[in-house]
Formats: structure tokens, sequence, C-alpha cells
């Protein structure tokens, strides 16, 4: 094959794959569960980003795809008191439900909200990257973590497995003595309402029902917040 039949049929594959790519949509959701009445050890924070890729010649058929943080002691016994880390877990979406439910725990969804897909795609991203990290083994679970300093390189709880995606407020903005349970998922809502231009009140249950969330998870709704209250670009 020549070099110009090779640019030919390059450009063609680049030309296919940024069309497949135009249509695809980002969505994150966030969860929270806790116990009634609320204690810590019974508590969790987790986060689902989804990928709507198009199907091709069907502008209204997407193939969803999703990715979720959601951090647990391997054997997931929470232990707010413990001294040292220990071996973690990164869950599933329904695996993480079934776990809380079981626990008694009330479980809570703020979203799905719609990213713009620039944004969504660089999320999607983070997130798997995230998730492959947890999996390596090379991160250990610890209720109560370190906020700073080379432990906090490896040591995380549920919270902070999600929040240190985000480059501009590290962990003591995202305090687990302050927030934990569906107040720190909450705080989390807040923050990415304030940095992304989404509309907060407008969720996409069809998201959550074809990824399985049921009627046992409620849902809740974003409150609308300034951009500027995070100082964030």
């Amino acid at each position: 094959m020549s070099t110009y039949i090779r640019l030919i049929v390059l450009s063609i594959v680049l030309s296919l794959t940024a069309e497949a790519s135009a249509g695809d949509r980002y969505f994150v959701m966030i969860f929270g569960s806790e116990s009634v009445p609320k204690r810590a050890r019974y508590t969790h924070t987790w986060a689902t980003v989804v990928k709507a890729a198009a199907e091709p010649g069907d502008e209204e058929a997407y193939t969803l795809e999703s990715k979720t943080i959601s951090w647990m002691p391997a054997n997931l016994v929470i232990r707010p008191l413990a001294l040292r880390a220990e071996r973690g877990v990164n869950l599933g979406l329904q695996a993480t439900i079934r776990d809380s439910v079981c626990k008694g725990e009330c479980v809570a969804m703020w979203g799905p909200y719609e990213m713009k897909p620039e944004r969504g795609e660089i999320l999607y991203e983070r997130v798997g990257k995230q998730v492959a990290r947890l999996n390596s083994g090379c991160v250990l679970y610890k209720c109560v973590d370190p906020d700073t300093g080379p432990r906090s390189t490896y040591i995380s709880n549920c919270i902070h497995a999600v929040t240190d995606l985000d480059p501009y407020l590290p962990r003591p903005g995202y305090n687990e003595l302050q927030n934990f349970g569906m107040d720190a998922s909450l705080h989390l809502v807040r923050i990415i309402a304030a940095r992304h231009p989404f509309a907060p009140t407008v969720a996409h249950d069809w998201v959550a029902q074809a990824l399985g969330v049921g009627d046992c998870v409620q849902r809740r709704a974003a409150p609308v917040i300034a951009p500027a209250c995070y100082n964030a670009q």
C-alpha cells in the first residue's frame, strides 16, 4: 500500500472516530448513605460517571458505559477509630447499593447530571485512572485518613477516593470529620454544581434506570449555587 493510500485510509478512520464520539454524552451521579440514627461506621460516599455513546444511525439510542469509585475496607466493615490502614476494595455501583441496603442504611442519589462533553470526557478518563489505581492494590483504606504528607498519597477513605480527583481543593476542603455520609456527598455536589455549567435541578432518570438504580435509592435535588462560590475555573 502506498503512502498516499495509507494517508487516505487514516483520514477516513479518524473522520469516522470523530463522528462516532461527537454524539457522546457524559453524566455524573453522586451517592451517599447513612444509618438512622447516623453512625459513622454505617455511612458511605461514592460516585459514578457514565459515558453514553450514540448508536450509529439512531440519535436517540445510546450504549452506556459506567465507572464507579466506591472505596471500602476489604471486609466491608468500617472502623472509624482504627489506628492502622487496611486493605481496601473498590465496589461497583450495584454491589455498593446492596451493601448499604443490607446494613440498613438509607441511600440517596444526586443526579444523573449531564456535563459538557469536553469536560465529561476528561472526568471520565480521570475516574477510570483512579479506579485502576484503587484496584491495583497500592492504596490502603482508613476511615479517618491523613490529609497531608506522604501517607496521604496511598491511604484514603471513601470520600477522598472521590475528591482526590479535584485539582483545586485538597483534602482539608473535604473534611470527613465535618461532613460524612450524605452530608459529604451533598458537599461534593455543591462544589460540582458551582464549577460546571450543567443544570443541577435537571436529572436524567433514564440513565439511572438503565444502570439498574432501583426505588430503594432516594432521588435528591442539587442546590443551585453561583459559579463564583468556589473560585475555580
